[in-house]
């Protein structure tokens, strides 16, 4: 049997897409960015290992090492599908969320704070935090989070998207509105702590109802002479409630005996005019 290992061949690694979890700036907390792999450098003679050219999103390339490229790799999903979950941001915007919640832990969302702005949004060092800058990342995150492209969606999917999709649009209106006038601004609900609590995509365990006691269980707990005195309170209003029934129906039956039927009254009047004929 042959047990060598395959060679790897890091071909095979273009076009993939990696999410990788630095510091892009200073004075600001790490977070995450997308990227893809656009090159690879084979290994050189002299021991070289393979290098991986990755393109990020927001920034300048960077050169990976297979150790580090394998350990932000990921998995490969389909790019044509409408499923948010089965695509390779879903796993990006679940970060994103996790960035949110951390920030919310030690203040609310600020549009003045550059570390905020860096991190949910995901500026890198290289790009200035502008209206315009901010307006075009929006848009291409409305492009997932909107609640129109989530309707068919399930409901930790919608859930998710709703609570990222109304935190970055409160700093976005928040930075647009800073130079209006008090009485002329819109925006004064932000996101807090309980409204974007952690762990989102994760079913809620709900402990069970106790069931109801039964009603002899609480007759139990009575004294016996209250229980004695209800049970012939309800006798006397169950006889008191039957009585009026049993003469109504005998005074109807009476009445209906006593009440000639119509083909009596016939067969008299007939008898009658029989007798008034022959008389003399």
């Amino acid at each position: 049997m042959n047990n060598a290992t395959p060679e790897f061949d890091g071909s095979a690694w273009v076009h993939r897409h990696i999410m990788s979890h630095f510091i892009a700036a200073p004075n600001s907390k790490p977070s995450y960015y997308l990227g893809k792999v656009t090159e690879t450098i084979p290994p050189s003679e002299d021991g070289q290992p393979w290098t991986f050219r990755v393109a990020y999103e927001d920034g300048p390339d960077a050169n990976l090492n297979r150790n580090d490229l394998e350990a932000d790799l990921l998995p490969v999903r389909p790019d044509n599908t409408h499923a948010i979950e089965e695509t390779r941001d879903w796993i990006f915007l679940k970060k994103t969320y996790d960035s949110i919640h951390q920030h919310l832990l030690t203040g609310p969302l600020d549009h003045r704070s550059e570390s905020c702005m860096r991190s949910i949004f995901g500026f890198q060092a290289g790009t200035p935090i502008t209206q315009k800058n901010v307006k075009q990342r929006l848009h291409k995150r409305s492009k997932r989070l909107h609640p129109d492209k989530t309707t068919q969606r399930p409901a930790r999917v919608k859930r998710l998207a709703k609570k990222i999709y109304y935190a970055l649009n409160y700093l976005h209106d928040s930075m647009i509105q800073d130079s209006w006038a008090a009485n002329d601004r819109t925006v004064d609900d932000p996101p807090h702590d309980r409204r974007i609590p952690n762990t989102p995509h994760t079913t809620r365990k709900h402990s069970p109802r106790r069931p109801r006691r039964p009603q002899n269980r609480l007759l139990s707990r009575i004294s016996p002479q209250v229980t004695q005195t209800k049970t012939r309170s309800m006798a006397a209003t169950t006889t008191t409630t039957k009585t009026p029934t049993t003469i109504t129906s005998t005074t109807s039956t009476a009445r209906r005996q006593a009440t000639p039927q119509p083909f009596a009254r016939t067969a008299l009047s007939t008898t009658r005019s029989r007798a008034s004929t022959h008389s003399p």
